[in-house]
């Protein structure tokens, strides 16, 4: 019974994963589509980090270019799936 319980958990689990993999990925396809933005201010909010602490991460070649200071929606969102 307890088995038959936890094979349960596993799956409903496995579904809750797919599932949210299918909203991410069109989530990231609609960001590509309106080639939304986000300013430095909305990214930091994002993360919950500090100016210098984006500052930090910008250095690091895997995280997204900005273009004039904003970063597009999806590349950051394929960058987060990445981590």
């Amino acid at each position: 019974m307890r088995t038959q319980a936890v094979t349960q958990n596993q799956e409903i689990d496995k579904l809750v994963l797919q599932r949210l993999e299918q909203l991410t990925s069109a989530v990231t396809y609609l960001a590509q589509l309106t080639g939304a933005r986000l300013n430095r201010t909305q990214l930091m909010e994002r993360f919950e980090v500090s100016r210098s602490t984006l500052t930090k991460l910008e250095k690091d070649p895997a995280f997204p270019k900005s273009i004039k200071g904003k970063w597009c929606i999806s590349d950051i969102l394929e960058w987060e799936r990445s981590r």
